[in-house]
């Protein structure tokens, strides 16, 4: 079951083409791994009106826990569209730079190394890309895959599908340094089961702070695996 969500015939396993300059990277989950939580419960309970350091609080609530992502998302973009064009860009970017809370210490430290070694960086989410950017911004990344959202129109959208799974790895091919990438010497972080075909596009996957069954896929694969405690985690 698990095997069949894994890329067939990955990037892991090619050479780079002969004469091609390129450079390994390294791909981080903003949710799983750097904040613990579904982005898009977040942006569902700003958009809620709740005050960040509360949304904070009650995202990684068992509450937050009862809903799938896809009414996260029907709940955020419902209250989304309640504004107009304006103000809905007002709202995605009010949500963008409340302050959360800091990034663990550990992914930190990692994030560094891999920067020293001059790995390019990318940062994914499957909450708003406009999240993600800010993130990547704020960590000095060099590129941000997220779920797009419509703002113009009668209401507030999706554009397209959420960015996990097939979507995550559509996404990414599309940025402009995908085939620079050494993908063999690349690495992935991620606690997402969703994400197996992305930790098997590289030559080095990483579970960072895994759920249960991404972290026994990981022992049984002899994989890397990283519990990056949070600020107040111990």
């Amino acid at each position: 079951m698990l095997d069949s969500l894994s890329v067939s015939g990955s990037n892991a396993d090619r050479e780079p083409e002969p004469g091609r300059s390129t450079q390994p990277a390294a791909l981080f989950d903003l949710d799983s791994s750097l904040i613990g939580c579904e982005s898009v419960r977040l942006f569902g309970l700003h958009m809620l009106g709740l005050p960040p350091a509360f949304a904070w609080r009650l995202c990684g609530a068992a509450v937050s826990d009862a809903l799938p992502t896809n009414l996260w998302w029907a709940l955020a973009l419902w209250a989304l569209g309640r504004v107009d064009a304006v103000a809905r860009e007002a709202a995605l970017h009010g949500f963008c730079e409340a302050r959360g809370p800091a990034y663990p210490r550990g992914a930190l430290a990692c994030i560094d190394w891999h920067r020293r070694q001059g790995h390019l960086l990318i940062l994914l989410s499957a909450g708003p890309e406009a999240l993600a950017s800010r993130a990547a911004a704020e960590l000095d990344f060099d590129a941000a895959v997220g779920s797009r959202i419509q703002l113009g129109g009668e209401r507030a959208q999706l554009d397209g599908a959420e960015c996990r799974g097939a979507e995550r790895l559509a996404r990414l091919q599309q940025l402009e340094i995908f085939d620079a990438i050494d993908w063999p010497a690349s690495f992935a972080y991620s606690g997402r089961i969703d994400d197996l075909a992305l930790l098997g596009l590289v030559g080095q996957p990483i579970a960072a702070r895994p759920g249960r069954r991404l972290r026994r896929h990981a022992i049984a694969r002899g994989w890397e695996i990283v519990d990056w405690a949070l600020p107040g985690e111990r």
